[in-house]
């Protein structure tokens, strides 16, 4: 008694393969959404300047402790910042007076110059978070060299 015809073999090999190319597409997306970390250690003097230069800092009073990215191309990139002073941003960030009353040291900023970046600064531990919302190329290409 047989189970199963030659057509039926074919047709079952091909749904299994049809399976097993879904599930590693699912496994690649996932890879390319997850986001990517790199330290201080990575950035030359050069990056550290096109880095100021795309997110409006004075990169020469700042350190740029960490930097997070996704590989996909609706981006989001953070860049986790020390040393800053309030009047390292002043300049290109204005602030909405938006002060959570559980911790006043923190102050928010947005971008002049872009509209998805923005920053939260802390005047206590003279740290910054700066999150830029857009897939940028030029800094993509700086994080991933």
């Amino acid at each position: 008694m047989k189970v199963f015809s030659g057509k039926s073999k074919r047709v079952i090999l091909i749904i299994l393969c049809l399976f097993a190319a879904v599930i590693l597409l699912i496994i690649g997306l996932k890879l390319s959404f997850r986001p990517e970390s790199i330290t201080e250690e990575h950035f030359s003097e050069k990056d550290k300047d096109k880095i100021s230069a795309r997110l409006h800092i004075d990169c020469q009073n700042v350190k740029i402790e960490k930097a997070t990215f996704s590989h996909a191309k609706d981006s989001v990139f953070m860049f986790y910042i020390s040393d800053i002073e309030k009047e390292d941003i002043d300049g290109n960030y204005y602030n909405e007076v938006y002060q959570p009353a559980a911790n006043p040291e923190k102050i928010f900023y947005d971008s002049s110059e872009n509209t998805y970046i923005s920053c939260i600064l802390d005047t206590d531990t003279k740290t910054a978070e700066i999150k830029l919302t857009a897939y940028d190329d030029e800094l993509y290409k700086v994080l991933k060299n």
